[in-house]
């Protein structure tokens, strides 16, 4: 009977999701020779995949720190073998998100849309600015904005100018929404840069980024501090990173928490609008930072009323299913 089932512990639902992957490691290919070369299901994914699990399960509300170890050690062994399957990372970040570059090396897993399937779209018009005709969904927060280091990382992950018809020139701070936006999906058929006001499909064919090389080499940077030290070999991951993002490496001789916070702050920074498994969000979860990251706003943001705790930090059960199950509350 429904009213029998008790929710899992969050340990069961995570034995289930890695004990998943540790046989995708196995049953996947390294790589497809009779697909498509893009396509990203394969044990290289599965182990990247599961490294950056047993760092969350490191985390809230698991808390089991032998994880760490676990983490380090599944994504060594990506790095490891990055030329079997056939990882690295673009030389230039804002290579990833030009049109001609959605299929690239860097992606690790990612969803490949096709409009003639009738499948899922990549909607473009979700993180453009209602100058553009866009539907405002998401956009950068003002302070995460402001504390995001320059450099071509940042010029590439942001819109912070936008060109009207007219002739005008708007500062991000002159738009409805006084928003930077993100503009990593942008780029795609149809879309000129020279007058994006001509824009009118919202569908496109764009790979929506699950998991990027990038993320493998800072679960290995966390992890692997956070259970030997770090070493030369988490320096060598995490400035990888910063390098290429115009960055220089990582103060040395950092504790093992101050290394992790960088490589946390880095992690948002690489990640910032629009990937999936790499979010921030799930940094904050598991680090107990929700709150913290809540109450850093701008002026300008929309005020937060009933501010988050706890209870927040996972979606609710569907009210269906409360109300055939009530052991499932809210």
């Amino acid at each position: 009977m429904p009213e029998d089932i008790v929710p899992s512990a969050p340990e069961e639902v995570y034995a289930l999701i890695t004990d998943d992957l540790k046989k995708a490691e196995t049953m996947l290919p390294d790589a497809w020779t009779d697909h498509r070369e893009d396509i990203g299901f394969t044990s290289g994914a599965a182990k990247s995949l599961l490294a950056y699990v047993y760092l969350t399960m490191a985390g809230y509300p698991v808390n089991d720190v032998s994880n760490y170890a676990l983490a380090a050690a599944k994504a060594r062994k990506v790095i490891d073998n990055e030329a079997l399957y056939g990882y690295r990372l673009l030389e230039n970040f804002s290579d990833l998100w030009i049109w001609e570059s959605r299929f690239n090396d860097e992606t690790v897993f990612g969803l490949f849309y096709n409009l003639d399937f009738r499948n899922n779209q990549r909607a473009p018009f979700g993180q453009m600015p209602t100058e553009y005709g866009g539907w405002d969904v998401y956009f950068a927060e003002i302070n995460f904005f402001n504390d995001f280091p320059g450099g071509p990382r940042k010029e590439a992950t942001f819109a912070t100018q936008f060109f009207l018809e007219s002739g005008e020139v708007l500062d991000w701070t002159e738009t409805l929404q006084r928003r930077p936006y993100y503009k990593k999906y942008w780029d795609i058929p149809g879309f000129d840069w020279e007058k994006p006001w001509e824009y009118v499909d919202w569908k496109s064919e764009r790979t929506n980024v699950v998991l990027r090389y990038a993320n493998v080499l800072l679960t290995y940077a966390e992890a692997q501090a956070m259970s030997e030290g770090p070493d030369q070999s988490a320096y060598d991951a995490v400035n990888r990173v910063r390098n290429r993002a115009g960055l220089e490496n990582l103060t040395p001789g950092l504790s093992a928490t101050a290394f992790r916070d960088s490589v946390v702050l880095e992690r948002s920074w690489e990640h910032a609008g629009g990937e999936f498994a790499a979010s921030p969000w799930y940094d904050l979860v598991r680090l107990e930072r929700v709150e913290e990251a809540a109450a850093d706003r701008h002026p300008w943001e929309q005020p937060i009323f009933t501010p988050p705790d706890k209870a927040d930090y996972f979606a609710p059960y569907p009210d269906r299913d409360v109300l055939v199950n009530p052991n499932l509350t809210r």
